[in-house]
């Protein structure tokens, strides 16, 4: 059942990432544009980005959400918190890299902001250990 789950949700980031127009995606359903040839030197750029928006600053965000619960998924799945993290990233790297292929902006910077939700889930959930071990160590002596 856990593997189902995360299997499910890494569908829905995946069609999340690589629909053509994330706007008409609840209204129209996804609709994929694929693009043979993809300009692999986009991922790179850093520069083209209005870093000050709203706009942008509300979808990086959906980022960093989205990745967190991949994080969570991947965890609570395999139980294995490096080899979790290991997988979460890399499945951040691919649906970036793929983004190209299905003519959107996949680039390095995104990348960041995933890893930077699979980064929150793992602290957050590393704090939370110690402080229940904490806790039970307080209660028991």
């Amino acid at each position: 059942m856990r593997l189902l789950l995360a299997f499910i949700y890494s569908i829905f980031v995946i069609i999340m990432t690589c629909t053509q127009n994330i706007t008409k995606l609840a209204v129209e359903g996804p609709s994929f544009q694929w693009n043979p040839e993809p300009d692999f030197l986009r991922f790179f750029d850093f520069h083209s980005y209005p870093f000050h928006s709203q706009t942008y600053l509300f979808q990086k965000s959906g980022h960093v959400i989205a990745f967190y619960f991949l994080a969570f998924m991947i965890h609570f799945t395999i139980r294995k918190g490096s080899i979790g993290f290991i997988l979460s990233v890399a499945f951040a790297l691919f649906t970036e890299i793929a983004q190209l292929y299905f003519s959107r902006t996949g680039c390095l910077l995104d990348v960041g902001y995933d890893v930077l939700g699979i980064s929150l889930y793992f602290i957050l959930y590393t704090v939370n250990q110690k402080i229940m071990v904490l806790s039970s160590k307080a209660q028991s002596g």
